[in-house]
């Protein structure tokens, strides 16, 4: 009973703490679970198994799932957030991923691929996921316009309307958020306050704008309008 005692404890302490992990629980309870849970802790397989079965049937009744890769590695996350995160990756991550594998592309994929690794990996960085985000989206604007600034080639583009108004603006905002946030651009005296919230929809936003910008970017401009004051008519 001691051992189970002081486990029972360091898990509730775990739970006092302040971040959130992407299943819901805190993220040191996850990091207990998936430390408690990793293959190299068990001599077979079949031990693992059944301990991350034991664990499961721990966790039923909540909206929690123990994923296994085929590595061994274990995962605790939320079934809720998944099922978003499934039809995010489907409908847009996925086809985002297919557009950037043109290598004219290869420096807005390699940010893109850094700002999932930040933000879904085992030690998350939501301050560089958001910076490689953004970086992902200053990439493909810049590869397909040749522009080397971003708030220019997308002025630049609304004026030519390939992008309407109010659109370029919120562009070019996310962009300065950036620079503005402490920790995303650079170092700043406060400390960084970004949440994983935000790390997701910088994320999502760059995939998204991704697409968008990829079609708009890469359009014929809209022939000028004549008006009729100015074309010739005939009587």
């Amino acid at each position: 009973m001691g051992r189970f005692a002081s486990a029972s404890a360091f898990v509730q302490e775990a739970e006092e703490s302040e971040q959130a992990g992407h299943s819901g629980l805190r993220r040191d309870t996850e990091k207990i679970l998936e430390a408690l849970l990793d293959r190299r802790e068990f001599d077979t397989d079949e031990r693992h198994r059944s301990a991350v079965q034991n664990v499961r049937d721990a966790l039923a009744g909540l909206p929690l799932e123990v994923v296994v890769d085929d590595s061994g590695q274990v995962e605790i996350c939320s079934m809720r957030r998944d099922r978003a995160r499934r039809i995010l990756d489907e409908q847009i991550h996925t086809a985002f991923g297919d557009l950037l594998s043109d290598e004219s592309l290869a420096s807005a994929r390699q940010h893109y691929g850094k700002a999932k690794g930040f933000l879904q990996g085992a030690e998350p960085d939501y301050e560089n996921s958001c910076k490689e985000s953004v970086c992902t989206i200053e990439s493909l604007v810049t590869a397909l316009t040749g522009e080397k600034d971003l708030p220019a080639a997308i002025r630049k583009a609304a004026h030519a309307e390939m992008i309407p108004r109010p659109l370029d603006e919120m562009i070019i905002k996310i962009y300065a958020y950036r620079g503005k946030e402490p920790g995303v651009g650079h170092g700043h005296a406060s400390a960084p306050t970004v949440r994983r919230a935000e790390a997701e929809l910088l994320f999502d936003l760059a995939a998204a704008l991704g697409r968008y910008l990829r079609v708009a970017l890469t359009a014929e401009p809209p022939a000028a309008s004549t008006s009729s004051s100015d074309a010739g008519t005939t009587r």
